[in-house]
C-alpha cells in the first residue's frame, strides 16, 4: 500500500461583503481562489520531484471558507448569503480541477454552496476533487456554528435521508491513497460524533478544513489530535491564515496541522499568516496499527450507547418547511433546546 504526500494550504483570505452586489462578491471570491491556486502551484512544485518518483497521487487540502471567509456584517441574512454561495461542481471547482489533473492530486476544501435540489437554502459543503478533475465526494456540514445561518442536513433530516440515504450523512471516498472523508470546523470542535461516524463508515484519512479567528489554538489542536487518535486515522487540517474584512480588523487563524493515527502532530505551520505544510503519510503503517490489541477503534460497544443517542437534544427537522432566515432563528432554536435540557435535568441551570 503506497505512501503519499499530504499538503495543507493555509491561505490569507479577504472576506466578502455579503451586502454588496453579486458581481462584487464574485470578484472577491475570484481573488481568493487565485491566491489558493498560486499556493497549490508553489507547494506542488516544491515537492513534485519526489512525488513523480513514487507515481502515487497526492492530497492537497484547502481551509474552510477559503473562497469567502465568514461575512458577519448583517447577521448572515439568508438573502445575502445566497449571493455568496457557489455551485459544486461549478466555475470555482473547475479551476481547482485543472490543478488536480496537472498534479495527479486529490484536492479538498469547503465552501458555502447552493443546490438545485434545495431551493432557497445554502449549505457549508466539503468536497474532494479527484485526479480526473471530478467532484468525487460532497459532504454537507452537520454541526453548523452560531456564526452561520446555513442549512444543516439535521435541519431537514427526514427529507435529506429520503433523498440520499443515511449513508450520505457520512460519505467516504475509496482511493488509491486510502479511504478519505471530510468534516468541517465545528464538526470537530463541538463533539466526537462526526469523526467517529466517518471512521465507522471506513474512513482512514480525515480531511478537516477549518476556519478559526483567534491565534489561540490549544482547543483546535487538542480536538484534531483526539479525533485522529480515537479513530486511528490520519488527519489533515488546513486553517485560514489572516482574514481581512471591511467591517472589522484583521483576524488571525493559522497553525494548520497534520496529525498521525497515534494523535501525534507531524507538522504545524507555526504561524497565523500564510503557509503550507507537507508530510508523507503511510497507509500500511496505519492499517497494521489498527490490528494491534492496544487500539481497536472499531471495537465499539455500540449497544451501550444507543439509548443515550435516541434522546432528542437539538431537535431534527426544525427548518424542514422554512429555511433559517438569519442567526436570530438559530439562537431561538438553541435557546429552546437549552430550556429543554434544564427541564430534563441533563443540564443544571446556573
Amino acid at each position: 500500500m503506497p505512501s503519499f504526500q499530504a499538503t495543507a494550504i493555509q491561505s490569507n483570505v479577504r472576506v466578502v461583503d455579503n451586502t454588496a452586489s453579486k458581481a462584487e462578491i464574485k470578484k472577491t471570491i475570484k481573488e481568493n481562489l487565485n491566491r489558493a491556486l498560486e499556493l497549490i502551484d508553489w507547494a506542488a512544485a516544491y515537492r513534485y520531484g519526489a512525488i513523480q518518483a513514487t507515481g502515487n497521487p497526492i492530497l492537497i487540502g484547502l481551509p474552510e471558507s477559503f473562497l469567502h471567509g465568514f461575512p458577519r456584517s448583517d447577521g448572515a441574512q439568508l438573502a445575502n448569503m445566497l449571493k455568496v454561495a457557489i455551485e459544486i461542481p461549478g466555475e470555482e471547482t473547475e479551476r481547482l480541477a485543472e490543478k488536480a489533473r496537472k498534479y495527479n492530486a486529490y484536492i479538498f476544501g469547503a465552501s458555502y454552496s447552493v443546490e438545485a435540489d434545495w431551493p432557497n437554502r445554502y449549505f457549508n459543503t466539503g468536497f474532494i476533487i479527484d485526479p480526473r478533475g471530478q467532484v468525487a465526494l460532497k459532504y454537507r456540514k452537520i454541526n453548523c456554528g452560531m456564526i452561520e445561518a446555513g442549512t444543516s442536513p439535521h435541519d431537514i433530516l427526514d427529507a435529506y435521508i429520503e433523498r440520499y440515504g443515511w449513508e450520505a450523512l457520512f460519505p467516504v471516498l475509496e482511493t488509491p491513497i486510502g479511504r478519505l472523508s471530510v468534516l468541517i470546523c465545528a464538526d470537530g470542535l463541538f463533539g466526537t460524533e462526526i469523526a467517529r461516524g466517518m471512521m465507522m463508515r471506513g474512513a482512514e484519512v480525515l480531511c478537516y478544513p477549518i476556519s478559526t479567528t483567534s491565534p489561540e489554538h490549544h482547543y483546535y489542536h487538542l480536538a484534531a489530535q483526539a479525533h485522529a487518535y480515537f479513530n486511528c486515522c490520519y488527519l489533515i487540517s488546513p486553517n485560514l491564515g489572516r482574514t481581512f474584512a471591511r467591517e472589522r480588523a484583521a483576524n488571525t487563524g493559522g497553525e494548520s496541522v497534520i496529525v498521525d493515527f497515534q494523535g501525534r502532530i507531524l507538522s504545524t505551520s507555526r504561524t497565523t499568516d500564510e503557509s503550507t505544510i507537507t508530510e508523507m503519510l503511510h497507509l500500511e503503517a496505519l492499517r497494521n496499527y489498527r490490528l494491534t490489541a492496544a487500539t481497536g477503534p472499531v471495537m465499539i460497544r455500540a449497544e451501550c450507547f444507543a439509548p443515550l443517542y435516541r434522546q432528542s437534544f437539538l431537535p431534527a427537522n426544525f427548518f424542514l418547511n422554512q429555511p433559517e432566515q438569519s442567526l436570530a432563528d438559530e439562537v431561538r432554536v438553541k435557546k429552546a433546546t437549552l430550556e429543554s435540557l434544564f427541564e430534563r435535568k441533563i443540564l443544571v441551570r446556573p
